[in-house]
């Protein structure tokens, strides 16, 4: 009888195993929390240094988002910006359509906003709808020149590669 059931269990445990649902000593990559899709985490630097932002003007840096393997996507980092009296800037990111909106003069709804600040952390959702979006750097309001003190990344996940069969 014990026999049997030690086989029983060593049938079930194989089952499982196959299933991926035991515990393994190998590495295996990461996965996203709603999926079972082996994901690697990697990071893409956006900007470290400084950017100039001119009086009345703005700057922006392009994302470009690969939708297609590009998971959990976040821009995260710091900026840190000065000149002028105030020492403001306003930092948004908005999708390519509403980038263009914006440059003429239009309202937009940005996925992010951090209004007029001197300092700002971010942690930010992108959506991978998209595939182009613009980080601005925005000084409109302001007479002087402003100095954007910046370390932004960009965070995702993307499938792990197959391992190749020998």
């Amino acid at each position: 009888m014990l026999k049997r059931w030690s086989i029983s269990l060593l049938l079930v445990s194989a089952f499982f195993g196959l299933l991926g649902c035991g515990g393994g000593s190998g590495a295996k990559p990461s996965t996203s929390p709603t999926s079972t899709e082996a994901l690697i985490s990697e990071t893409r630097n956006v900007v470290t240094g400084t950017i100039v932002v001119p009086a009345n003007g703005s700057r922006d840096l392009t994302l470009d988002i690969d939708a297609t393997t590009q998971r959990n996507i976040r821009l995260v980092g710091w900026i840190h910006a000065s000149g002028g009296s105030q020492n403001e800037i306003e930092v948004f990111i908005v999708d390519d359509t509403d980038y263009q909106s914006w440059q003429q003069g239009r309202k937009v709804t940005p996925i992010y906003n951090s209004g007029r600040t001197t300092l700002a952390d971010l942690d930010v959702k992108i959506p991978a709808a998209m595939v182009r979006y613009h980080l601005v750097f925005n000084n409109v309001f302001s007479s002087s020149l402003k100095y954007v003190q910046a370390q932004l990344d960009l965070k995702y996940y993307v499938p792990a590669s197959p391992t190749p069969t020998p």
